[in-house]
């Protein structure tokens, strides 16, 4: 475009607020079904947020003014445009509206799941104590009587992320909502409901990938509500079938490798480290007809190391670790001096930053010989780092 600048007659600096978004970005915010907020405003970051994503709001300064103006009409007649001093029709006329020397930028980020797991760590986990005063509003007032419990919408605003994202965590974590609040099962507890749902479905002979919902609620609703069947369910089901039984009328179909987990962690909560041998033995006996032990579905649960005594598998999930990616690798290290990239993806995968690869981020605490990922040594000593 090319013309005369002039200022226009409301003209002021630092009045207009500019964000730049990409072309994909832009598509999305202006679809006519798209809804997107701000959260965080009064914290440190503000973050802009729709269904399924979260974006970093950054403010970016320049030396260089930005003149902004009115995108030009071309469907009002030459005449009718601004004149010039001398009263003839200026076409070429550019009039500055406002200047700033300050932008928003977006950067799409990846909420930290650390986060959320420590604030349902604040809340007293559900537990058989509070199973037994009834699950009504007044038991649940008494037993956990001045504690923090957090609603969606405060999880939300604690984490500055989409609703989706925060769904899909609260499922890694196996959150459930108890009368309007998120919490988590204590292990005893959820170790006791899901071996109670098995045994239940065994005892009827139902196929595992064929599971009456309705009967087995009702089943054993004497000894756990439906809230926390479908629970047990939802934990142990392929991913194609979680929504599956919300009417109270359909098949479930569980997943044999979750089962199988569940049961290789049910021996770790016993006993945190576990010869080969006796893993996998003790394992194949509590598993059901037909299900058999499997090393390579320990990966991100337990990790291996080989001692004098021989193989041995200590219970270690990503909860465990530090949330920082530096300590979590110091960590690692600690429990085995050498691994293969694929091996720490279920260690380090969450800590990612959106847009880097696992290799980039472990890379940054490790170096690679002999296709091993290994300490970076500094002046003799050993570290992530």
């Amino acid at each position: 475009m090319e013309g005369r600048l002039a200022f226009g007659a409301t003209y002021a600096e630092n009045r207009h607020l500019v964000l730049e978004v990409t072309k994909d970005m832009l598509a999305e915010l202006e679809k006519a079904d798209s809804v997107f907020q701000v959260r965080g405003l009064n914290k440190e970051r503000a973050y802009l947020v729709t269904k399924d994503k979260t974006y970093e709001i950054q403010s970016i300064e320049s030396s260089n003014t930005q003149l902004l103006i009115k995108k030009r009409d071309e469907s009002i007649q030459p005449a009718k445009r601004l004149k010039s001093a001398t009263g003839v029709p200026d076409t070429n006329r550019i009039v500055i509206e406002a200047s700033t020397t300050t932008h928003m930028a977006l950067r799409e980020t990846i909420p930290s799941i650390y986060t959320l797991y420590q604030l349902l760590r604040t809340s007293p986990e559900y537990s058989d104590e509070e199973a037994e005063a009834g699950g009504t509003a007044s038991a649940l007032r008494d037993v956990i009587a001045g504690a923090k419990l957090y609603r969606f919408d405060d999880l939300c605003d604690a984490l500055h992320c989409s609703d989706e994202e925060l769904r899909k965590y609260l499922r890694m974590l196996h959150a459930i909502e108890i009368n309007g609040f998120w919490r988590l099962l204590s292990t005893a507890f959820a170790d006791d409901l899901i071996e109670f749902v098995l045994a239940t479905i065994e005892m009827n002979g139902w196929a595992f990938d064929s599971v009456p919902v309705s009967r087995c609620v009702e089943d054993v609703k004497a000894d756990y509500p439906a809230f926390l069947v479908h629970h047990a369910l939802r934990l142990l089901c392929k991913s194609s079938s979680e929504g599956a039984g919300a009417n109270g009328n359909k098949t479930i179909a569980l997943d044999p490798a979750k089962i199988c987990l569940f049961k290789a962690e049910l021996l770790f909560h016993k006993k945190s480290t576990i010869s080969d041998r006796q893993l996998m033995n003790e394992w194949g006996k509590m598993l059901p007809q037909g299900l058999m032990p499997d090393r390579n579905l320990l990966g991100g649960v337990a990790i291996e190391s080989k001692t004098p005594e021989g193989v041995k598998w200590t219970y270690v999930t990503h909860l465990m670790l530090p949330a920082l990616a530096a300590d979590r690798m110091d960590a690692l290290f600690e429990l085995r001096p050498r691994w293969k990239l694929e091996d720490l993806r279920p260690y380090m995968e969450c800590l990612r930053d959106y847009g880097e690869t696992l290799e980039q981020l472990v890379l940054k605490h490790a170096r690679e010989v002999d296709g091993y990922c290994v300490p970076i040594v500094v002046s003799g000593l050993a570290m992530a780092r």
